[in-house]
């Protein structure tokens, strides 16, 4: 009977294992579907940003669209964040690897974020915010 306990024991164990193998890669599989829905709201930003003032019919239109996908992220559970003014890029959540650097007088402004250019997009899992599509800085 010990032995039979201590079988069942690690096939329980080897079961949760398996179990949370699957979980994370379905949440691989959907963070990779909606990132690609986040890169597109992304795209609709800028591309409202590229248009000049003489287009309102065209910007009110991506602006539309880019409110619908947005509501439609955060019926997935994601949703757009900016980092702090003024955190160090380095360790603030969710940064792009490759920030636009600005020369500085300050030599404690260094490493600092000064501006977001893009805000990233984050899914909210068990563990805490998963960063799908990382800000621009």
């Amino acid at each position: 009977m010990e032995s039979f306990s201590t079988l069942q024991e690690a096939l329980n164990q080897k079961d949760r294992e398996i179990e949370r193998w699957k979980t994370g890669y379905d949440n691989e599989v959907f963070r990779k579907f909606v990132g690609r829905f986040a890169q597109l709201a992304r795209e609709f930003t800028k591309d409202i940003e590229d248009l000049g003032e003489d287009e309102n019919t065209a910007i009110r239109a991506l602006e539309q669209n880019r409110e619908l996908l947005i509501d439609a992220l955060e019926e997935c559970g994601v949703t757009e964040f900016q980092p702090n003014l003024g955190d160090d890029y380095v360790s603030a959540f969710g940064i792009d690897d490759n920030p636009r650097q600005e020369p500085t007088v300050n030599p404690k402004e260094n490493r600092t974020i000064a501006a977001v250019l893009y805000p990233g997009f984050q899914l909210e899992t068990p563990d805490g915010p998963e960063a799908i599509l990382k800000a621009q800085v």
